[in-house]
């Protein structure tokens, strides 16, 4: 998307989901799990767990 007043370039919109999922692997990295949420392009997120 382009920004009306030009001052930035481009404009980046997140949504929400992204910022959930950033908890979500902060999360998890506090808590010490073996898990991870890894980003699969064209399809979402999937759950690993390392042994």
């Amino acid at each position: 998307m382009h920004d009306p007043l030009g001052t930035f370039g481009y404009v980046q919109i997140v949504s929400d989901h992204y910022d959930y999922i950033s908890f979500l692997r902060q999360k998890f990295a506090s808590l010490n799990t073996p898990v991870q949420i890894k980003t699969v392009r064209g399809i979402g997120y999937r759950l690993e767990v390392s042994k």
